[in-house]
């Protein structure tokens, strides 16, 4: 579950700032509909995403090395099977910082 954790406010978004070792994982929520940024590093991978209320994690615009799929090589943003997840596998760690935004 996500160790770092902040929220301002009922309508802020929530900001997710973690260090992230390599094939090490942030696991976010389940059922929730919205939608987030994330970076990887220091802007060595990007993301704008949407998720469905049932995990499923939809891409808008990425850098080259994101998938929506557990897959070596890329910032991984997917349904694990019972949550949306963030997974480093980028061969290092990573400071994952990420802004939700819930429907």
């Amino acid at each position: 579950m996500i160790t770092n954790f902040l929220k301002a406010s009922s309508v802020a978004p929530d900001v997710i700032a973690q260090s992230v070792l390599d094939d090490g994982s942030i696991e976010l929520f389940s059922g929730k509909v919205g939608n987030g940024f994330v970076i990887a590093g220091d802007n060595d991978e990007f993301a704008h995403f949407e998720f469905g209320s049932d995990d499923i994690v939809t891409l808008i615009s990425t850098s080259a090395n994101v998938d929506n799929s557990d897959t070596d090589g890329k910032l991984c943003i997917y349904d694990n099977g019972t949550a949306v997840t963030f997974k480093n596998r980028l061969g290092s760690t990573k400071i994952i910082r990420a802004w939700l935004n819930y429907l």
